[in-house]
């Protein structure tokens, strides 16, 4: 027996339809042969968590399993990013881990120099957290886009200098 779709899943296909034919097949297969049953699953294992207290702070967020699915890698991987400064990760009171989800792009690729915007900004600003923040704050030396915008669309000098110049601020 067929299950027939809402208006909203419809509607849903159709936006996903119309996304993917702008994504080149190698954007989005991890490996040579993987199926597209496995490219929907990893995508479907992915999707954001939500943690109402935390959202608003940095949110959404992966769990470190849907983050693991999304970019196709090992949880030792994650590990190595996260130390690697790589990644970003908070911990709540619980003691979960969330890596907040606008570090990877739609595609599954890590935002471009986080480590070294985390280098610059660690001695200024003392979590992750506050750095999640930061990189999501417009910015009039942006031109009002966020670093992380600035980032994603390859250009890194202003906000790396946007960096140096507010962690040198925050340290007097």
């Amino acid at each position: 027996m067929t299950r027939e779709l809402s208006p909203y899943y419809e509607q849903l296909l159709e936006e996903l339809r119309k996304l993917l034919l702008d994504v080149d097949d190698d954007e989005l297969i991890l490996y040579k042969g993987e199926t597209a049953a496995h490219v929907a699953t990893r995508l479907l294992a992915a999707r954001w968590s939500h943690y109402q207290d935390w959202d608003t702070k940095a949110g959404p967020f992966y769990e470190a399993g849907g983050l693991v699915a999304w970019l196709g890698v090992d949880p030792d991987e994650i590990d190595r990013m996260e130390a690697s400064g790589d990644l970003l990760a908070v911990t709540t009171d619980a003691g979960r881990r969330l890596f907040p989800a606008f570090q990877i792009s739609p595609f599954g690729k890590p935002l471009p120099h986080l480590a070294e915007i985390r280098s610059i900004l660690y001695p200024a600003l003392p979590n992750d957290l506050t750095i999640a923040r930061w990189l999501n704050t417009p910015s009039r030396r942006l031109g009002g886009a966020t670093a992380v915008e600035q980032l994603f669309a390859g250009d890194a000098e202003p906000v790396l200098a946007a960096a140096r110049e507010d962690a040198g601020r925050m340290a007097h």
